[in-house]
């Protein structure tokens, strides 16, 4: 991922040399919740409903907890009877955000700001890519998400 904006001299072209080529998608599946980012997953490709419900059965659910709150915007996928099955077994419930209603995720303002970190660091391969992931997901502080949640109107309160 690179920049796509940059600034130059008024009157000046910002000239920046990139290779054009672009490789496999990569996807990140991930949740956010108030003490941080958990169980982050990338796979090559797009996500469907299969592997959807095995990121929900093997990394979500063993970090869900009785009485926690698993939003889900309107993604397909998202409406997987297996993996609200999954997460409500492990005594969470499930709430999915209307359709087209970002103010109310969280995780958008999240992406945002991943994004914008990722393409500071310029990564062209995979190997650049996964290591800049992984500190930009420590870049996630607590202040950060507290306020996500708080401007898309959820109250709470930390225990």
């Amino acid at each position: 991922m690179t920049r796509t904006h940059g600034r130059a001299l008024i009157g000046r072209r910002v000239a920046v040399t990139e290779p054009f080529n672009r490789g496999r998608h990569i996807s990140v599946i991930g949740a956010l919740g108030l003490h941080g980012v958990c169980a982050p997953m990338t796979l090559e490709g797009a996500c469907n409903s299969e592997v959807f419900d095995l990121y929900v059965e093997h990394m979500l659910v063993p970090n869900l907890r009785p009485g926690h709150m698993v939003l889900l915007d309107n993604v397909k996928f998202h409406y997987s009877p297996r993996a609200i099955k999954l997460i409500e077994s492990a005594g969470a419930s499930v709430l999915h955000i209307p359709a087209y209603s970002p103010d109310f995720n969280p995780i958008e303002e999240c992406i945002s700001k991943i994004k914008e970190a990722l393409r500071s660091f310029k990564a062209r391969t995979k190997r650049k890519l996964y290591n800049a992931l992984a500190k930009v997901l420590a870049m996630v502080t607590v202040s950060d998400i507290r306020g996500w949640f708080e401007h898309c109107g959820y109250v709470f309160s930390l225990k």
